[in-house]
C-alpha cells in the first residue's frame, strides 16, 4: 500500500518503447552469435536458433508491441494502493504489486499477483511513459511500503 492513502490515482498508458526493442534486438542478437559458434552438432545449433527466435518475437509482441491478448495496456493505480490492469481481451483485472518488482530509473519491472493466482509482468523504460508520468510512477514506487 502507498505511504500516503491521499495520493492520486495514477493512469498508466504505456506506448511501446524503442529503447526496449533496441535492448531486446541487441541481447537475442548476441545470444543469437554465441549459439551459431557453439560446438554442438547443426541439428542442436539449429534447434537453439528457433528457440531464441521464437523467444524474441514473443518477448517483443508481449513486452514492446502489446499484441497479445495477455499484454497489459494499461494500469490504474488509485490512492489507497490498489491496482487495477487492462489486458489486450479488454478484460480488467484487480492485481497486487510483488515486492520482487524492480524500479530504476532506466527500467521498471512491475510483477502482479491477479486474484485467481496468476501472475503477470510489465515491462517498461523512459520512453514508455510521458516523461511526468515516469517520474511520478518512480518517486510513488519508491515510497511504497513493502508490506
Amino acid at each position: 500500500m502507498s505511504s500516503k492513502k491521499s495520493d492520486q490515482t495514477l493512469i498508466l498508458d504505456p506506448v511501446g518503447s524503442r529503447y526496449l526493442a533496441f535492448m531486446l534486438l541487441f541481447l537475442y542478437g548476441a545470444a543469437m552469435l554465441v549459439t551459431v559458434h557453439l560446438p554442438l552438432p547443426v541439428w542442436a545449433v539449429a534447434t537453439l536458433a528457433l528457440f531464441l527466435i521464437f523467444n524474441l518475437h514473443h518477448a517483443f509482441n508481449h513486452h514492446v508491441l502489446g499484441r497479445y491478448p495477455d499484454s497489459i495496456l494499461q494500469l490504474t493505480w488509485d490512492g489507497d494502493g490498489e491496482w487495477r490492469l487492462l489486458d489486450g481481451r479488454g478484460c480488467l483485472h484487480e492485481a497486487r504489486l510483488l515486492p520482487n518488482s524492480y524500479v530504476h530509473p532506466l527500467l521498471v519491472i512491475l510483477n502482479f499477483r491477479y486474484a485467481d493466482g496468476r501472475r503477470q509482468t510489465m515491462l517498461m523504460m523512459p520512453d514508455s511513459l510521458p516523461r511526468k508520468l515516469w517520474k511520478q510512477l518512480l518517486v510513488r514506487l519508491r515510497m511504497e511500503d513493502p508490506d
